[in-house]
């Protein structure tokens, strides 16, 4: 899409936006982004040739974003950060504040994930000179002398390590740690929570929360119980029966 935008009115930049990208835009709630601190005629400026609607409203956001938190005293917040979701409708504007009053829980397959390679340790050593030299010196079954051709006999273990619900509890605290840390309930925020059930975390968050953690994509086929591959399950993102995702 194509946009010129010079001091142009927040609100007036969004129609301009919809018009010209050909989607429906709605905002949630003019008067809680205003008692928030967001001017819907805050000006924006934004010239492009080409460029991808969602880069271009995401620059339009965070212009009105900047300019609030200034307004705000430069404190800002998820009160005046703004922020979209798209739906198959339309494209719907509000703040991370309204949007972490409105989570979601998805349950994400990370099984995969899990996986912990063996680090073995005592590998069995193998001489093909002592394998030679035995076979030539007519020793039997490792007989005479030469060596057998495996010198360590005992059995290979892998190390002990982490169980995997240790494993799947790390997980959840890198994604609490690197991904909006204060909405988390164990970090003192109130929108979101993580649980670990069985090579599965269980995430209620807002839908930008979501959308960093991962999107859906092709779904593997999983081993059924007697051995054989059937049906599919996605790897990440699926929503809980019964709950709407967004």
């Amino acid at each position: 899409m194509t946009l010129s935008l010079e001091q142009t009115p927040l609100r007036q930049a969004l129609r301009i936006w919809s018009v010209q990208s050909g989607r429906q835009l709605v905002v949630t709630s003019w008067p809680a982004l205003e008692l928030a601190g967001v001017d819907p005629e805050t000006p924006i400026t934004l010239r492009g040739i080409g460029m991808p609607p969602g880069r271009a409203l995401r620059l339009i956001l965070s212009q009105a974003s900047a300019t609030a938190a200034v307004n705000a005293g430069g404190v800002g917040g998820t009160e005046t950060e703004l922020i979209y979701r798209v739906t198959p409708w339309y494209v719907e504007v509000m703040s991370k504040a309204i949007a972490n009053r409105r989570p979601t829980t998805r349950v994400y397959y990370i099984g995969d994930l899990l996986h912990e390679v063996p680090n073995f340790t005592d590998a069995p050593s193998f001489s093909l000179t002592d394998a030679l030299s035995n076979t030539n010196s007519g020793g039997g079954g490792g007989s005479g002398g030469g060596g057998d051709l495996f010198e360590d006999d005992n059995d290979n273990e892998e190390q002990v390590g982490t169980t995997r619900e240790s494993r799947g509890e790390a997980l959840a605290g890198v994604i609490r740690d690197t991904i909006e840390p204060t909405i988390w309930l164990v970090n003192g925020g109130t929108a979101g929570a993580i649980t670990y059930r069985q090579n599965h975390l269980i995430i209620r968050a807002p839908f930008y929360v979501h959308n960093q953690i991962g999107k859906s994509i092709p779904a593997v086929r999983r081993p059924a119980a007697n051995g054989t591959r059937t049906g599919s399950t996605p790897l990440v993102g699926q929503p809980v029966s019964g709950i709407r995702s967004n």
